[in-house]
């Protein structure tokens, strides 16, 4: 686990790099769903929704990275991955139960 330790502060640096590239993309995608959402619907709240976005978006998705991080640096330690590979689903999931 120590051995560890440099690595995955290494991935968590490119985790948060990546992140922080991809910010603008989803600010940018975020604002137009918002705006879809007001075309569609026209109430007050999706107005409110969007222009409360344009304002608190950035700083509320910078500050996302620390959950993130966080959530990140603690998942790369576990061995909850182990776990997850061993388990048997008996049901084959089709793309009908997401619709």
């Amino acid at each position: 686990m120590v051995v560890y330790f440099p690595i995955g502060i290494f991935f968590l640096l490119v985790f948060m790099m990546v992140n922080l590239i991809l910010l603008p993309i989803a600010f940018i995608k975020t604002i137009v769903h918002k705006a879809m959402l007001l075309y569609r619907f026209r109430t007050m709240n999706q107005i409110k929704n969007l222009f409360v976005f344009i304002a608190l978006g950035i700083p509320l998705l910078v500050l996302a990275q620390l959950p993130d991080a966080v959530r990140f640096f603690i998942s790369t330690f576990s061995d909850q991955a182990a776990k997850q590979e061993n388990r048997n689903y008996s049901k084959a999931i089709a793309f009908e139960d997401f619709v």
